[in-house]
């Protein structure tokens, strides 16, 4: 928890599942952290099913990366 709160304000994006044991305290970490993103984007998105990566999980979390890498080359003049 604390470590999340340390990036901000880096874009995190938290991908979970309801019935995966890796993703159990996902909404707890969230939570805890969402106080202190002041400035950057804190996202919890949980999807139905167990340790899964989707089309759909992908497409939804790469669009969020690609947010966000394209803001920082335009920055940077990559």
């Amino acid at each position: 928890e604390d470590v999340i709160k340390m990036i901000e304000p880096t874009p995190i994006y938290i991908s979970a599942t309801d019935d995966d044991q890796f993703s159990k305290g996902a909404q707890k970490i969230y939570d805890y952290a969402k106080s202190v993103f002041t400035d950057g984007e804190l996202k919890l998105k949980v999807w139905s099913g167990k340790h899964i990566f989707t089309k759909e999980m992908r497409e939804e979390e790469y669009s969020f990366l690609d947010k966000y890498l394209k803001e920082f080359a335009a920055k940077e003049k990559l």
